[in-house]
């Protein structure tokens, strides 16, 4: 294979219909590392930290992160309570002690303030 059909094959898009196979000597025995973890006083519990890995997407990833990271503290919370536990503006209200009209709005600054953050990114790129 030279180098133009690697890279081809390396950016082509995966074949969802195609399943996913570990290797069988591949040993991913994650119970075991947490287990060792544990053992050295859990040093990756210490890190408030998102690790992104795989090939494609990583950019769009950390952008997306960053950019709820940069919500003002109310609008981020109603968004991941919205986005990550699936609330209903009704229970992010309830839950916050904030009014429906207020959750609501929350939940739009929030939305469109992401919206042009990830807007900007895509134009320059």
């Amino acid at each position: 294979m030279d180098y133009a059909a690697a890279l081809a094959y390396l950016l082509a898009p995966t074949d969802p219909s195609r399943p996913v196979v570990a290797r069988p000597d591949a040993n991913l025995n994650l119970p075991r590392m947490r287990r060792v973890l544990d053992l050295l006083g859990a040093p990756d519990a210490r890190y408030d930290a998102v690790v992104i890995a795989g090939t494609k997407g990583k950019g769009s990833t950390a952008a997306l992160l960053a950019a709820i990271e940069n919500l003002p503290p109310t609008q981020r919370e109603a968004f991941l309570l919205q986005a990550e536990g699936g609330m209903a503006v009704e229970e992010i209200a309830s839950t916050t002690g904030v009014s429906f009209e207020t959750a609501k709005s929350r939940l739009r600054y929030a939305r469109n303030s992401l919206r042009e953050r990830l807007q900007e990114l895509v134009w320059m790129s």
